[in-house]
């Protein structure tokens, strides 16, 4: 799974479509065991969370990942976690999300993200012992879901703004065009 993200990443960004430089990380280790983070708390950074969080200490699974906070929907104790995109992050081209329990029970794990039309940009899963990284690539993903079938905690939430095209290299393009039609104009010979 992790060479599937990191390959589509890599193909992604080579086309522009994910910029890993501008992307924001959501680890929660700046938290102290057990805080509880209200609805609303990551608005201000661009993406809000449907659920309260509980940071809790601890690593989940062998992965890599960032330590030593993970975090878990606390209204729904290890239930799913939903969310959107907010301010100045309207909407994204990538998400990622470390995800699983530590427990011995198998979880099927998924992340989606939607469109402002609800339509599904893309979705990634996995039914494992073990946590994983889930990623999700397209641009306009306005919304996302992390949906489980057991309960589990999260950790390195990453999302990337959608990255709109800067108009100077289309500008460029539009002059050096400009600039041959009129070469071509000046070096013609009256007929």
């Amino acid at each position: 799974m992790f060479k599937k993200s990191l390959l589509a990443l890599t193909s992604l960004a080579t086309l522009g479509l994910a910029n890993p430089a501008n992307a924001t990380v959501l680890d929660f280790d700046s938290y102290a065991d057990k805080t509880i983070l209200a609805v609303g708390t990551f608005d201000s950074i661009g993406v809000h969370f449907n659920e309260t969080l509980q940071v809790n200490s601890g690593n989940i699974g062998d992965l890599p990942q960032s330590l030593p906070n993970t975090a878990v929907n606390f209204d729904s104790f290890g239930g799913n976690i939903t969310g959107f995109f907010l301010g100045p992050v309207t909407s994204v081209d990538f998400i990622s999300v470390f995800a699983g329990d530590e427990g011995f029970d198998t979880d099927t794990v998924t992340l989606n993200g939607f469109d402002s039309l609800n339509n599904l940009v893309d979705t990634d899963t996995f039914t494992d012992v073990a946590a994983q990284t889930l990623s999700i690539f397209g641009a306009g993903i306005v919304r996302f879901e992390i949906i489980q079938t057991g309960a589990i905690a999260i950790d390195d939430f990453t999302f990337n703004p959608n990255n709109v095209p800067e108009p100077a290299p289309l500008a460029l393009l539009g002059l050096g065009l400009a600039g041959l039609g009129l070469s071509r104009r000046l070096t013609q010979k009256p007929g």
